[in-house]
């Protein structure tokens, strides 16, 4: 089995990290308030892994795409600063937002195609990769969460 640490390369350096050393909600909020803030208005952390050839197992058992993340972000246990670096965005993403959910996606054409790939028409496409596209877009479009800021502003990315 591959470890966890090649298919959640978290680093430090890590979107999430980043994310959390910017971006304030109030001037003087303590940091409890903070993360309270940051769960309450962040959607579900939605982690998409493309080519994905691995068995979605943990210990010979079958697992759900969910629980492959969640295993991969357990925390590693040790005090060292190599672990406290890995530690650190795992951290964040399970504090910071309140749900987590993961879709993997296989290899979306054969090697020979690859290259033109934004060029294939989708009956060119794997088709293992078309149908986890869709669950993918059902997903986000029917249970996907909208961020909400607070007064209920929702943030969906698109113009009014």
């Amino acid at each position: 089995m591959v470890p966890s640490s090649l298919i959640f390369p978290l680093t430090p350096q890590s979107y999430v990290t980043e994310l959390t050393k910017r971006i304030k909600f109030k001037s003087n909020s303590s940091e409890e308030d903070e993360s309270t803030e940051f769960k309450r208005i962040f959607p579900t952390f939605t982690w998409c892994v493309r080519d994905f050839f691995l068995k979605l197992e943990i210990d010979g058992e079958n697992v759900t795409e969910d629980q492959y993340l969640m295993n991969g972000l357990k925390l590693k246990n040790g005090t060292s600063k190599k672990i406290q670096d890995q530690n650190l965005p795992r951290e964040c993403i399970l504090h910071y937002f309140h749900s987590h959910k993961c879709f993997v996606f296989e290899r979306p054409a054969s090697t020979k195609t690859l290259h033109t790939l934004e060029e294939l028409e989708e009956c060119e496409l794997e088709k293992d990769f078309v149908e986890q596209s869709q669950k993918f877009c059902d997903y986000m479009f029917k249970e996907g969460s909208v961020k909400t800021l607070p007064g209920g502003i929702l943030v969906t990315g698109r113009s009014k």
